[in-house]
């Protein structure tokens, strides 16, 4: 009885997520999908966090190549290479707030590109749907949303691009971004 239970539940689920996972542009609503999953969970405040990490962050953004006078075993002092979103703040005129806007679109970008790199290595829609609903629901997934100035899922983006990349220069593009948006990324 039980069994026969779970199974009708997870057939309905299945024939859901097949129907759902197909069409012309099944990665886009994958991407909605899951983008609205974390939503649920993991809503984003782009104003928190310590005030003297986001002032550091403003002031690199400021001067991203200009030496900071951070005390040596300070959090900010760690950042120094950490020049990516810097960088890209500063080229697009960015403050902290609008880097951790981006990494929010970033993040719907994200499950697009894990949806399409599942099913190139897969050829099935629901496997790839359920990956990225998965990737909801752990650190992954959340650190597009919760992040306060560490720029984690960019560097998880940058990663998943050079994954889904064919081309060597590119390939090593996203590889040396990520790198200076989290020193953990090379590893």
């Amino acid at each position: 009885m039980v069994p026969s239970i779970i199974e009708n539940i997870f057939s309905k689920i299945f024939n859901f997520a097949s129907k759902f996972a197909s069409g012309k542009y099944w990665h886009l609503k994958v991407a909605v999908l899951c983008s609205v999953i974390s939503l649920c969970f993991h809503f984003p405040n782009f104003t928190h966090g310590e005030k003297w990490m986001r002032d550091g962050i403003n002031k690199q953004i400021e001067e991203p190549f200009v030496k900071q006078n951070y005390p040596p075993d300070s959090h900010l002092a760690k950042r120094i290479f950490r020049l990516t979103m810097p960088v890209v703040g500063n080229l697009l005129n960015l403050n902290i707030t609008g880097l951790l806007v981006l990494q929010s679109i970033l993040g719907f970008l994200f499950f697009i590109i894990v949806s399409k790199l599942v099913f190139s290595i897969t050829s099935d829609n629901v496997l790839s749907l359920i990956v990225c609903v998965g990737f909801t629901v752990i650190y992954i997934g959340k650190s597009f949303l919760i992040d306060s100035g560490c720029f984690d899922g960019t560097a998880f983006f940058l990663l998943s691009l050079t994954m889904f990349f064919r081309k060597p220069l590119l390939i090593f593009t996203c590889i040396f971004l990520a790198c200076f948006t989290d020193e953990r990324a090379i590893i």
